[in-house]
């Protein structure tokens, strides 16, 4: 049976390839979707004890169990089913079962962040910013700083035209989610730690700064995965872990929406810096108390109303 590493050979895998060159224009996309598919395939190969040629034959009863045991184990995520689909259109377009049944509740998703306490808190931060390894103390500077996703930040390429790494002026362009160009504000400390990385010895390929290589001086073939272990490992040295879990790659931008909450930024500030598509991925970071905001309704609307009533009360004696 083929292994992980070796599928690059295998007829799905260059088939699926192939699907995402014509149908997909976001190269981090592709690149996840393609390793999220070998994790498939292997996944599929062990539990029926076939080759993973064969998957073309599977039943609709065997993706319905794939689906369940995804969501029992929760690790199922948006991506892992979006790459379901994609996976499905491709080799079997005109099945309209798999497009109704695969689907994922979601409704655990939508959390109050700031309750779950699963964001990195400053502190934490500075400790792995501070003791941890050349490269992860790049990392999390980056990340705490900007808000920047994982993958973005990884798959960052200095030889797309489209982006760009200003150190002197804080700031960096790159292509994000959705293939949107954006921009993120860089710390002054973070710009040093790109810097001395940069001259460390240890940066591989100038214009990837940020991906993860292998002894050979290769690019890893699943470079997001390989840093959340990098991180956790580090996180368990220092002794750095959130409430109920071990630190994960995203509770670093959850305690940068965190940070910004707590120096006071609205909402919608929260939003753009954050570079959310929809409102509701910002409220899981704000918890508005009702009582808080009659309160400032009544200092200002309120006190504004009484003093135009008392004016105008004025004018109509005189």
């Amino acid at each position: 049976m083929q292994k992980l590493d070796n599928l690059e050979d295998n007829i799905l895998v260059k088939e699926y390839e192939k699907y995402l060159n014509l149908n997909y224009s976001n190269e981090i996309t592709k690149k996840n979707y393609l390793i999220l598919h070998k994790r498939f395939l292997r996944d599929v190969a062990k539990k029926l004890k076939i080759q993973p040629e064969n998957i073309r034959e599977l039943k609709q009863d065997f993706l319905d169990w794939y689906i369940i045991k995804l969501n029992s184990t929760k690790k199922a995520n948006p991506i892992y089913i979006a790459y379901l689909k994609s996976f499905l259109r491709c080799f079997d377009p005109d099945n309209i079962k798999f497009k109704v049944n695969l689907k994922l509740d979601r409704s655990h998703k939508r959390v109050d962040i700031s309750q779950k306490h699963n964001y990195l808190l400053e502190e934490q931060a500075k400790i792995l910013i501070d003791k941890s390894s050349p490269y992860i103390s790049m990392v999390v500077s980056v990340l705490w700083s900007s808000g920047l996703r994982a993958s973005e930040l990884i798959y960052f390429d200095l030889s797309n035209k489209e982006n760009s790494l200003d150190l002197k002026n804080g700031s960096i362009v790159f292509i994000g989610k959705s293939n949107k160009r954006a921009t993120a504000y860089l710390s002054p400390e973070a710009c040093k730690k790109i810097y001395e990385y940069y001259n460390s010895g240890y940066c591989i390929n100038p214009e990837k700064p940020f991906m993860i290589y292998t002894q050979r001086e290769a690019e890893h073939k699943d470079p997001t995965g390989m840093l959340r272990y990098i991180l956790k490992q580090n996180a368990k040295i220092l002794g750095i872990k959130l409430q109920d879990r071990e630190i994960f790659t995203h509770s670093v931008r959850h305690g940068y929406g965190m940070n910004l909450v707590n120096h006071g930024f609205n909402i919608m500030e929260i939003k753009e810096a954050m570079r959310h598509a929809d409102l509701k991925s910002t409220q899981a970071y704000v918890k508005i108390e009702a009582e808080k905001v009659r309160d400032k309704i009544a200092q200002t609307i309120f006190q504004d109303t009484t003093r135009a009533n008392s004016s105008q009360s004025k004018a109509l004696s005189l």
